[in-house]
């Protein structure tokens, strides 16, 4: 993005509360593991949880880009279309997130 001249740079933000204040300011993207629990969300909610039992399939990186405070949960777009999830969206809690990052996941903040 920076060679193409669509960002000036980028920043990581490390812990959920960075990732949170960063989110406020403009979408981030985020590695994770993806968690064999993840590849359905809950269809009336949205929300994937890490449940008990659910195995690390590999890593992902999605776009996180709205955060409902009220319900301490932040929305995501997946690549995987828009049959995938809610309309190729999904959520999950700032708990679970926070649960991802660290465990090696990772914040990153395009700066225009």
């Amino acid at each position: 993005a920076v060679h193409e001249g669509l960002i000036a740079s980028y920043h990581h933000a490390f812990g959920i509360e960075q990732a949170l204040l960063a989110l406020v300011i403009r979408p981030v993207i985020t590695g994770i593991s993806w968690y064999t629990s993840f590849d359905t969300p809950d269809p009336s909610t949205g929300v994937i949880e890490i449940a008990s039992g659910a195995t690390v399939r590999g890593g992902h990186e999605v776009v996180a880009d709205e955060i409902d405070a009220y319900n301490e949960i932040v929305w995501f777009w997946n690549s995987w279309g828009t049959g995938w999830g809610q309309g190729g969206r999904f959520a999950m809690s700032f708990d679970t997130w926070g649960q991802l990052l660290r465990r090696q996941g990772d914040v990153t903040v395009p700066i225009k």
